[in-house]
């Protein structure tokens, strides 16, 4: 009956770039999904913009198999003709998957699905669809908790220079992230 997330009021202005921090069970995760929608269980409302796009990555991306290198880049569109090949490679280098590019129509490499990519891999994978989509906002939950430092940096400093109008809200850890916020929110008390 205790309620894990009380917010009376929280307004995020186009453009803010949220770092949202907080000790685990307090309901950071929660808080981005009921405002992206994925989570329906609560009371209140979430009001967003009708025409916004957005991408919502979590700490473990959803990669599908049995798809193409840029079947999975340009999702969640299905339509692979309507991307150029040029504009779904020049999204995977600047996510740092150039060894990637040449197994662009591929369904697997080397035998193994791209399901099988390594953690930091996959959330690269998914760094590459937010360039690829340019959404108007972004939620980033522990989104770069499988790249190391240097590679977390670089996202981020790429995400700021490829969509800098963009609405961004992220759950990190790790220091250092706030350079690239505007704002910063605690939710140590849920």
């Amino acid at each position: 009956d205790e309620p894990i997330l009380n917010i009376s009021h929280l307004q995020i202005n186009k453009g803010e770039r949220i770092l949202l921090t907080g000790r685990s069970g307090s309901g950071k995760s929660l808080l981005l999904r009921s405002i992206v929608g994925l989570w329906k269980h609560g009371d209140g409302a979430v009001t967003l913009p009708s025409d916004l796009s957005l991408i919502f990555a979590s700490q473990t991306p959803h990669i599908k198999g049995n798809i193409t290198l840029k079947e999975n880049v340009i999702y969640p569109s299905s339509d692979a003709a309507s991307y150029d090949d040029d504009d779904v490679t020049e999204a995977l280098r600047l996510a740092e998957l150039d060894y990637l590019i040449p197994h662009l129509q591929d369904k697997e490499r080397n035998n193994t699905s791209w399901r099988d990519l390594s953690i930091g891999e996959k959330q690269r994978l998914i760094f590459a669809r937010i360039f690829l989509h340019k959404p108007d906002m972004v939620f980033l939950d522990e989104a770069t908790s499988g790249l190391d430092e240097d590679l977390q940096e670089l996202m981020y400093q790429r995400l700021r220079e490829i969509l800098p109008e963009a609405t961004v809200i992220s759950i990190a850890h790790r220091s250092g992230l706030m350079r690239y916020h505007t704002r910063h929110l605690d939710n140590n008390d849920g």
